[in-house]
């Protein structure tokens, strides 16, 4: 029989899911089911990349227009309010995208032609 710290060592990732599943259902446990939404498990994604050229110039744009400096001192934070807003909008545009063309699903192809217009 092979003991926990064995096979975490032949499948870190399994070992590092089943801890984060573990937190998540224990947090879970701890939020009655009529709690408000800020009470969740908060859950986090990490996201990186590297803008260049229009796009950099543009997100440097939208950072001062929206003056994200002022409210958040650090470039990492900045950068995560900012992607925040851009999810949103970009599920907002879904959204509208659906509508219009009639389909649950578009594909990107069908979000840049309805972006571009």
């Amino acid at each position: 029989m092979m003991t926990a710290s064995q096979a975490n060592r032949e499948n870190p990732q399994a070992s590092a899911n089943a801890a984060v599943e573990g937190d998540l259902r224990a947090h879970s446990a701890e939020i009655p089911p009529n709690a408000p939404a800020d009470t969740a498990p908060a859950i986090g994604r990490r996201l990186s990349a590297e803008l260049v050229g229009d796009d950099a110039i543009e997100a440097d744009m939208l950072d001062t227009i929206l003056r994200l400096g002022e409210h958040h001192r650090s470039k990492l934070a900045r950068d995560s309010a900012l992607v925040s807003l851009a999810i949103r909008a970009l599920g907002r545009a879904i959204e509208d995208c659906r509508r219009e063309q009639g389909k649950k699903f578009p594909s990107t192809a069908d979000l840049v032609q309805f972006l571009a217009r």
